[in-house]
Parts: structure tokens; C-alpha cells; sequence
């Protein structure tokens, strides 16, 4: 048979892969979100950027589990440890979550916000 004679057959799988689920996310301007500390399966707190935000969550001893800017639309699964804190360059460009639910801003768009507890705890009781 020549090319274009016959349907080639391809084999394809039913299965999604995490990268083709977020492309989807945002093919308008091609940027694909990007989940950091997906090996946190048991965090309770997720930060996702509304904003370009600069954000460093550190932990005691000065010990730094994350620094980057993040685009609209990534987000970070903090760790579920009572001891992170956070900075953030851009405070009212996140969206925090704890357990699944919308907590109030951290602060105004374009203000430096500080040694914010990332204790799922605290920010409930804030």
C-alpha cells in the first residue's frame, strides 16, 4: 500500500498523563502551571498564584524548602509541619487553601508580607 491508502492505526492510551492534564489548564498563552511539593501528600495548606508572587517558605535553622516566583496558576503544597513560615513579594497575589477551603488574604496586592505561619492551625485562627 502506498501513503494515504489506508487509516494508520495508532495505538493510544486511555490514561492521561499529569503533564497533558495541565496543559490543559492554560493553553491560551501556552504556560503550563507547575505544582511544586507534589511528593506533600498530606499537606493540609496550598498556595496557588492569582499574581506573578515571589514566595520563600522556610522552615527553622534557616533551612529553605522553597524560593521562586510563581506564575498565575502554580501552586505549592506546603508541607503539614507546624514550624513554616512564610515571605511573599506580592501578598495579594495568592490564594491560600486549608483543607480544601479559601482562606482570607495574607495581604494587599503589591505589599511585602513576612514570617507568615503556614500551620494549617494558624492560618484558621488568623
Amino acid at each position: 500500500m502506498a501513503p494515504g491508502d489506508a487509516a494508520e492505526v495508532v495505538e493510544t492510551s486511555t490514561e492521561t498523563t499529569l503533564a497533558e492534564t495541565e496543559a490543559l489548564l492554560n493553553e491560551s498563552n501556552g504556560y503550563v502551571p507547575r505544582i511544586y511539593g507534589r511528593t506533600n501528600t498530606d499537606s493540609r495548606v496550598e498556595i496557588r498564584a492569582t499574581e506573578e508572587t515571589w514566595i520563600q517558605v522556610e522552615a527553622p535553622n534557616n533551612e529553605i524548602l522553597l524560593t521562586r516566583v510563581l506564575l498565575p496558576g502554580d501552586i505549592y503544597r506546603v508541607p503539614n509541619r507546624n514550624d513554616v513560615t512564610l515571605d511573599i513579594g506580592n501578598a495579594g497575589g495568592l490564594e491560600v487553601k486549608v483543607d480544601g477551603n479559601v482562606i482570607g488574604p495574607l495581604g494587599e496586592a503589591g505589599v511585602v508580607v513576612r514570617n507568615v505561619s503556614l500551620s494549617a492551625d494558624q492560618l484558621l485562627s488568623r
